[in-house]
């Protein structure tokens, strides 16, 4: 038998109000009492002995260079594989860490908090290589952080992995470290903390000077890294720069590239000044404007030098450059010789040149690699002919990783990119390389496939690879022509000559059957055609020495300009011929007498005879350099007349301080559209 027990509503509630107030009473104690507990907990210090101290900041030190390592790109085993065959890797990726945790350690006097910001640090730098390198294909270095804006763009414009559970790891593990040294004492006297950090900063600062930088170190590095992933059946590549990062450790990688790639601010700069320079040109109405397909064909180690050197005779094969001849003696040609960065060397710091019109000489009083100071979208002539309504195009049948191109070229506004994975007959080579002749049926499958698919004119900005040295008599795998002289010279001359001519030949094969191609199109066609740089032949120019020509004398200004000196040819075909008054337009372009023009002035060209003048203020102010300084080339600059000088005239240094100014804003400061 049950007994109910009836409570009247405002009494129920009553009770429940009493029970719930009791239940959070309960609950708040129990809350104060577990933040009483914790405080207790962190209240009570345990002391470290300054051995065990060291021996954790030790320990930490070693994890949080594995925890970059793992983060990194690569294979994590692969690296620390190569670590083990190359101890001073170690070394080298470990004293960064050890510097930064030793500073804070000094600064704050707790080992675990000194763990704290170097685990954070340390992750976070190699956290931003992994997402450049993954987005860009281009490793972190220092000059990246004077990009602070331009990369949080492109983290909202570009889908990119940003890895946030590495983060959270990152900044957990931290703060753990955090939480332990609260409750943990390491601290040193004030004096030992100061001394540590003074040994710390003076131990970097001796790296930096002395070791990071050092070749002698990097090729010992590169040179047993590259035998360890061999051996392992791998491929190493010291011009592939994230993959050197990879495999020797992303801080080695950044410290040893701390102070490369420099952009010297030129001696009175201002940057409002600059930008209303770029303000300055009167819109075209385009009446002018011709709209020919543009086709940009840097060739490696192109050049005519041979024909200098009248010791030489040609056998059954003949004049190597007779095609290249023909093409520049064509009434709708203009021909002449471009002076280049470098010799023997730099093929990209020519592209940069003439893409941008801007010059690698005037970056930075110390030698470096112009396409390694492109970390931002930049003005360009692929910019400038697009925004006009031209579709893109670049192509090099080399490695997409060389010099960067990949990443530099999407930044000149090029996203249609074909390398030497792209060919789908790669064994079809001249030599170790990719034939020009592959390449000539390359740019005319693709030329074919755009004129098939749109009405856009085309613009095409292309770089050979065949010529590229050596010159040895197994280069071709087929035995070569060997030259005739009529005196006496090395055989090392005879050899690097002889293969040499084969490539030149091949080229101006390549550009002959290019023009006929071209000429039977009813699209007016532009080719702009020309060496990236002299060949490096013999030691201290011996081969050239033999054949009697003075390229390398630096001391007197005229070998000094032949020494970086390449022919180049503009040729148009008779549909472009049609389109406008070209002996007319040849005139206008007041070319200098020996036809002589620094690389920076030959995209101008093109932009000039194409009628776009008016366009870009920038290449418009580059036409009337060339006017008053065709050659500006390592201090030596060359009138209009020919006379090499070294002192400028009031108005022409003011012409080179312009173009160096207004450079460094358009490298650095203004922002692409």
């Amino acid at each position: 038998m049950s007994t109910r027990i009836l409570i009247s509503r405002p009494q129920c509630d009553k009770i429940l109000s009493s029970c719930g107030g009791d239940s959070r009473k309960a609950a708040e104690r129990d809350g104060a009492t577990a933040v009483e507990a914790i405080k207790k907990f962190f209240k009570k210090k345990i002391k470290m002995h300054w051995s065990a101290a060291i021996f954790a900041a030790a320990l930490m030190c070693f994890f949080i260079l594995l925890s970059a390592v793992a983060i990194q790109p690569g294979e994590f085993a692969g690296t620390l594989k190569n670590f083990m065959a190359v101890p001073v890797l170690w070394l080298l990726n470990a004293v960064p860490i050890i510097v930064l945790f030793g500073i804070v350690w000094a600064a704050c006097g707790n080992v675990f908090w000194a763990g704290a910001a170097a685990t954070l640090i340390i992750n976070l730098l190699s956290v931003i290589n992994l997402i450049k390198i993954e987005g860009r294909n281009d490793p972190l270095t220092a000059a990246d952080f004077g990009l602070i804006t331009e990369a949080l763009q492109a983290t909202g414009e570009y889908k990119l992995n940003l890895h946030i559970w590495i983060i959270v790891l990152s900044v957990l593990a931290s703060v753990l470290l955090v939480l332990a040294g609260i409750k943990i004492k390491s601290g040193r006297r004030i004096p030992v903390r100061g001394a540590v950090a003074v040994f710390m900063a003076t131990l970097m600062a001796v790296m930096m000077v002395k070791v990071y930088p050092s070749a002698d170190i990097m090729n010992y590095v590169n040179e047993r890294v590259e035998k360890r992933v061999r051996g392992d059946g791998g491929k190493y590549s010291v011009y592939n720069i994230p993959a050197v990062f990879n495999n020797t450790g992303f801080l080695y990688g950044f410290f040893r590239t701390f102070n490369s790639y420099r952009i010297d601010r030129p001696q009175g700069y201002s940057r409002s000044e600059a930008a209303s320079w770029d303000k300055e040109p009167a819109p075209s109405d385009g009446s002018d404007r011709i709209p020919a397909d543009v086709i940009f064909i840097q060739c490696e180690a192109f050049s005519d030098f041979m024909a200098e050197a009248d010791c030489i005779e040609y056998g059954e094969s003949g004049d190597p450059l007779a095609d290249f001849r023909e093409v520049a003696e064509s009434p709708r040609s203009v021909a002449g010789k471009v002076v280049v960065p470098d010799f023997g060397a730099g093929t990209a710091n020519t592209e940069f040149d003439v893409m941008t019109g801007m010059q690698t000489k005037m970056i930075s009083e110390m030698q470096t690699s112009a396409f390694r100071t492109v970390r931002k979208d930049v003005p360009s002539l692929a910019r400038i002919f697009t925004g006009e309504g031209y579709e893109g195009y670049f192509m090099h049948p080399g490695s997409y990783y060389f010099y960067n191109r990949q990443s530099v070229y999407s930044h000149f506004g090029l996203d249609t990119q074909v390398f030497s994975r792209d060919f789908v007959d790669p064994d079809k080579l001249g030599g170790r390389f990719i034939s020009d002749e592959s390449f000539g049926d390359r740019l005319i499958e693709d030329y074919e496939k755009h004129v098939a698919s749109s009405d856009k004119p085309w613009f095409a900005f292309t770089v050979t690879i065949q010529n590229h040295q050596a010159y040895g008599y197994g280069k071709y795998g087929f035995e070569v022509e060997r030259l005739k002289f009529t005196k006496d010279v090395a055989p090392e001359t005879v050899k690097n000559l002889s293969v040499y001519a084969v490539g030149v030949r091949d080229s101006s094969v390549m550009l002959k059957r290019l023009t006929e191609y071209f000429d039977g199109r009813e699209r007016p066609v532009m080719i702009v055609f020309w060496g990236d740089h002299l060949p490096a032949m013999g030691s201290e120019f011996s081969v050239y020495r033999d054949a009697g020509l003075r390229i390398g004398e630096e001391n007197e200004a005229e070998p000094a300009i032949d020494t970086y000196s390449t022919p180049f040819v503009i040729w148009v075909n008779e549909a472009f011929g049609k389109e406008c008054d070209l002996e007319k337009n040849v005139d206008a372009l007041d070319m200098p007498e020996n036809g002589r023009i620094s690389a920076i002035y030959l995209g101008e060209l093109a932009y000039e005879l194409c009628g776009m003048r008016g366009t870009d203020a920038y290449f418009d102010f580059l036409g009337e350099a060339r006017r008053e300084l065709p050659v500006i080339s390592h201090g030596r600059y060359v009138l209009p007349d020919g006379t090499v000088t070294e002192k400028l005239s009031e108005k022409q240094q003011a012409v080179v301080d312009k173009l160096d100014k207004w450079e460094y804003y358009r490298l650095v400061d203004q922002k692409v559209k």
